[in-house]
């Protein structure tokens, strides 16, 4: 990893290298790690998703970007992933803590005495209770929801039936806590290379 000198500003690639590096050293090591995941239609792109048994999204925010987005992005996040921490630098701290919700958490990405950057924990990431089984659904492609489908509902489904309409048949035929374990392990078979960050760019199969 590169040496930073303390007074520079952090982009996104120092704080992502950083970050991967921080949550593999982890006693809880996650089944895959995923770059630049899109969700719900593609309407917002995580960062870096986490996957254990459920998906944790990090949110980064570097000294080259603005928090503008940030309030939209929350939404997306709250609908699909379990956990959600943002991670970013002295510069947005103070206002990060004022813009996310409370069971959020929060990391700060800093450069040590060695030129490395470190990442520390300023707040834990707590359950999200807000994650919705048929918008966190709109994230899987359509191959993944008539699987899913298959496993968790009747499988009487019209072969032409639409991403938003398997996603309703799947919430009316299964409960909320079935479908949130399908759907986190649906989303951890997509990639195949265990324990690779992968660069993933596609957005979801209409």
């Amino acid at each position: 990893m590169k040496k930073i000198n303390y007074n520079s500003p952090l982009f996104d690639i120092d704080i992502r290298d950083a970050l991967k590096k921080h949550i593999m050293a982890k006693s809880l090591i996650p089944k895959r790690l995923v770059d630049e995941l899109s969700v719900h239609n593609g309407n917002a792109r995580a960062d870096l998703v986490a996957f254990y048994e459920y998906a944790h999204c990090f949110e980064i925010k570097s000294d080259k970007d603005t928090l503008s987005r940030l309030s939209r992005q929350v939404p997306y996040y709250e609908f699909t992933f379990k956990k959600n921490t943002l991670v970013t630098t002295e510069k947005f701290i103070k206002k990060a803590e004022v813009l996310i919700p409370a069971h959020w958490g929060i990391w700060l990405a800093k450069v040590g005495n060695d030129g490395d950057v470190k990442i520390h924990c300023c707040r834990a990431a707590k359950v999200n209770k807000n994650w919705h089984p048929e918008k966190a659904l709109l994230t899987l492609w359509k191959s993944e929801l008539f699987k899913l489908d298959s496993q968790v509902s009747s499988c009487n489904t019209p072969k032409n039936s639409s991403r938003a309409e398997l996603a309703n048949k799947i919430v009316r035929e299964s409960t909320k806590k079935v479908i949130q374990k399908g759907f986190f392990k649906t989303l951890t078979e997509r990639f195949e290379s265990e324990l690779q960050p992968l660069k993933i760019t596609m957005r979801c199969q209409l």
